[in-house]
């Protein structure tokens, strides 16, 4: 798993968008070999790497981008926000980003000024 990070890695600092991705999802959740940590949870360099693919469209970066707005991870919450990352990732098919914007919308809470009541109406 060791080479495989490194070789992440040299993508990564190469340019390579999807390697970018990953290696901020080990970034976002640490990366552990039986007792020994290959790396440690990092929301700044996770929300960096991220980020990175985010700008060069890697769709599942940007479905990870509306994970860390709605739940916080390194920035403020910000549920109008992830509802947009959602569905930009979903319409580029990224199909989880369309499931987390449902279960957002049936959360009820007024995002971007739509009560639960008119959720159905859409």
């Amino acid at each position: 798993m060791s080479k495989a990070i490194d070789l992440y890695k040299e993508a990564a600092e190469e340019g390579d968008p999807s390697s970018m991705c990953v290696l901020g999802t080990y970034y976002m959740n640490g990366v552990q070999e039986g007792d020994n940590v290959l790396i440690e949870e990092n929301e700044e360099l996770a929300n960096y790497y991220i980020g990175k693919a985010h700008q060069a469209r890697v769709p599942q970066a940007t479905y990870l981008l509306g994970v860390f707005n709605h739940h916080g991870f390194g920035m403020e919450v910000n549920k109008k926000q992830a509802l947009e990352h959602y569905i930009t990732a979903g319409s580029k098919g990224y199909i989880e980003g369309l499931y987390a914007a449902a279960l957002l919308f049936n959360e009820g809470d007024p995002i971007a000024g739509i009560p639960k009541e008119e959720v159905g109406t859409l």
